[in-house]
């Protein structure tokens, strides 16, 4: 089959004269000749040239393929670090005195207040109507609400009032009583410090979902001790779960064991060494969810996947998105054609 191509001077072809450059003739045929193009414009008269997606790096600097899984593990944790315990609140400490009065009042029981001291960087204080200890986690919390609150003593008597006997104390008096919620509260441990660096000094832990009087409530009795500056930018798990004219209180679904568990999978699909680091992380394991999948001593699974199918862990909202968000910039850093390749 012969192809001609029509000179940009134009002929006589068949009796008529012919100017148009981007024609071909075929057997007294006209054909409109097409042009290279990429796969996302017209169809090539050759094959199609495909781009390979471009290999980035990590927000922090380096390639997915240059990190060990303690590598990963150290990543997750900085950016933990940088969204909820880097902060600058100085405004938060209106007095050392204060502080330091807080700081005692926050170990001291009150008047249907139990106080658990965990020896870290947090003190629980719950009703006693919670008999077992909370950090065995028997029972796991629905909801949470976060709060960027200044370091006063006199929140530890509205928090303890509202949460052991439903009271809405506004200025020193109990102005109104609703139905207490099944909750608990966690201070930083340390006022002077905690209360300067943490996005959320003081987070509320609801065994049940928050109904909407108490939520109004926590808005009211807590506002007085709002801290001034916006955490939201810093801390988007705070920005995430704002609450309509309340720009200080954060409220949010509880993690569970299984998000955990859903982004140790996640992980292993794309690779073994990001599934790696996201398995350093785990920490309290549940004791009531023990799965018994896999036999202890069957050797043929990888002890680190037979662990993860065999329990389910508990880590904190931070430290779960953390994760997933390092999960999603891996994942963009090794682009599709690479992830492929891995999996």
């Amino acid at each position: 089959m012969r192809l001609k191509v029509i000179a940009s001077t134009g002929k006589w072809i068949n009796g008529k004269w012919v100017k148009e450059t981007t024609k071909a003739f075929e057997e007294g045929k006209v054909y409109t000749k097409m042009k290279l193009t990429t796969p996302c414009t017209k169809l090539s008269t050759t094959s199609p040239v495909i781009k390979k997606p471009t290999h980035t790096r990590l927000p922090e600097g380096m390639l997915p393929e240059e990190l060990s899984s303690k590598d990963i593990s150290k990543l997750i944790t900085a950016r933990y670090n940088a969204m909820r315990h880097r902060g600058n609140y100085k405004s938060r400490i209106i007095s050392t005195d204060l502080a330091r009065e807080l700081k005692v009042k926050s170990n001291t029981p009150g008047l249907g207040i139990k106080v658990e001291e965990t020896g870290t960087m947090w003190t629980y204080r719950k009703p006693n109507t919670i008999t077992d200890n909370i950090l065995d986690f028997k029972i796991l919390p629905k909801e949470r609400i976060s709060m960027s609150v200044n370091a006063h003593p006199d929140i530890i008597n509205v928090l303890d009032g509202f949460m052991a006997r439903g009271e809405i104390i506004v200025n020193g008096k109990v102005i109104k009583t609703i139905k207490p919620p099944k909750a608990y509260y966690k201070i930083t441990a340390e006022p002077l410090e905690g209360f300067v660096t943490q996005s959320d000094p003081i987070t509320m832990y609801f065994r049940e979902p928050v109904m909407k009087e108490q939520l109004e409530a926590l808005k009211m009795i807590t506002e007085p001790f709002k801290g001034l500056e916006n955490v939201s930018k810093a801390d988007k798990l705070f920005h995430s779960g704002k609450i309509e004219g309340a720009s200080w209180l954060s409220l949010a679904r509880e993690n569970t064991p299984d998000d955990l568990y859903k982004s140790f999978k996640r992980a292993l699909s794309i690779n073994p060494i990001l599934a790696q680091g996201v398995y350093n992380l785990r920490e309290t394991k549940i004791p009531h969810i023990n799965l018994k999948i896999y036999d202890t001593y069957d050797k043929s699974v990888d002890p680190m996947i037979k662990q993860m199918e065999n329990y389910r862990y508990r880590i904190s909202a931070g430290q779960q998105y953390a994760i997933d968000s390092f999960i999603d910039d891996y994942v963009k850093a090794l682009g599709k054609s690479d992830l492929d390749r891995m999996m």
